[in-house]
C-alpha cells in the first residue's frame, strides 16, 4: 500500500506553521532572554546613582534611554499603518519616564534631616498628582493615535486604556499607604528622620513607594511592546508563507 503525499498541500501547511511559530516563538524567546537579564535589577543598590554594580549601571542606562528610544521608534513607525496601533503604546514608557524624574528634584536626598524629610513628603505628594494627570493625558494621546483601530471594535478601547488603568490602581494603593503613614497621630518629620537614621536609609527619595515601581514599569512595558512589535514584523514578512 503506497501512501500518497500531496507536496503542495504539505508545503502550504509547513509554510503556515512556520509563520505562526516564528511570529510567536522568536519574540517570546527574546523576551525571555531580556527578562533573564533584567533579573540583575534585583541586585540594584538602595542608591543606583552610586553605580556600584552592573545592576546599577543597567538600571540607570535603561531608565533614561528607553523614553528617548521610544520617541525615536514612534517617529519611525507612526507612518506605517500596519504598526500604528502597536506604536501608540510607546507613549506609555515616555509618560512614565517623564514622571520618574520628579524625585530627582530633591536636592539633598542623602541628608536624613527633618527638613529634607519634609521636602521628600511634599515631593511625593506632587509626584502622585502629576502621575495621575500624566496617565490621563497619556491615555488620551494613545487613544487618539489608535483611532483607526478603535473604529473596528470597542474592545480595542479597553486594551488601549488597560496599561493606564492598571498603573492608576497600583498607584492609588501605594498612595493610600503613604497617606496613612504621614497621617499617623505620632507622625512628625523629626520622628521620621530619627527613624531613618537608625535604619541607615541612604536616600530619602525611597520614601516614595511608587518611584522604583514606576521605573520598572518603564523597562517592562518597553520590552513588552518591543516583543509584540517584533512578532508583528515577522508576521508581515512571512505573509507569503501563509498563502
Amino acid at each position: 500500500m503506497r501512501v500518497k503525499c500531496n507536496k503542495q498541500k504539505f508545503k502550504q501547511l509547513f509554510g503556515k506553521g512556520s509563520s505562526y511559530l516564528l511570529s510567536w516563538a522568536i519574540p517570546a524567546t527574546i523576551l525571555f532572554l531580556v527578562a533573564t537579564l533584567l533579573n540583575q535589577l534585583n541586585k540594584v543598590g538602595s542608591n543606583p546613582f552610586e553605580l556600584k554594580s552592573l545592576a546599577d549601571y543597567l538600571l540607570v542606562i535603561l531608565w533614561f534611554a528607553i523614553p528617548i528610544v521610544s520617541i525615536g521608534l514612534w517617529i519611525v513607525l507612526r507612518k506605517k499603518t500596519e504598526y500604528e496601533f502597536i506604536a501608540s503604546f510607546l507613549i506609555y514608557p515616555v509618560i512614565m519616564g517623564i514622571i520618574s524624574v520628579i524625585p530627582l528634584f530633591i536636592t539633598k536626598p542623602r541628608d536624613i534631616s527633618a527638613a529634607n524629610v519634609q521636602a521628600t513628603v511634599q515631593n511625593t505628594k506632587l509626584y502622585f498628582i502629576v502621575l495621575y494627570f500624566a496617565l490621563i493625558v497619556g491615555c488620551v494621546i494613545t487613544l487618539f493615535l489608535s483611532k483607526s483601530v478603535l473604529k473596528k471594535s470597542n474592545w480595542w478601547l479597553f486594551i488601549t486604556a488597560l496599561p493606564y488603568l492598571l498603573t492608576s490602581f497600583s498607584a492609588i494603593k501605594m498612595q493610600n499607604s503613604f497617606e496613612k503613614l504621614i497621617h499617623y497621630s505620632d507622625f512628625s518629620f523629626d520622628n521620621v528622620s530619627a527613624m531613618l537614621r537608625k535604619t541607615k536609609m541612604p536616600d530619602t527619595r525611597l520614601m516614595n513607594p511608587f518611584w522604583y515601581k514606576g521605573i520598572s514599569l518603564i523597562i517592562v512595558s518597553f520590552i513588552g511592546i518591543l516583543g509584540v512589535l517584533l512578532g508583528a514584523v515577522i508576521w508581515k514578512k512571512t505573509r507569503s508563507w501563509r498563502r
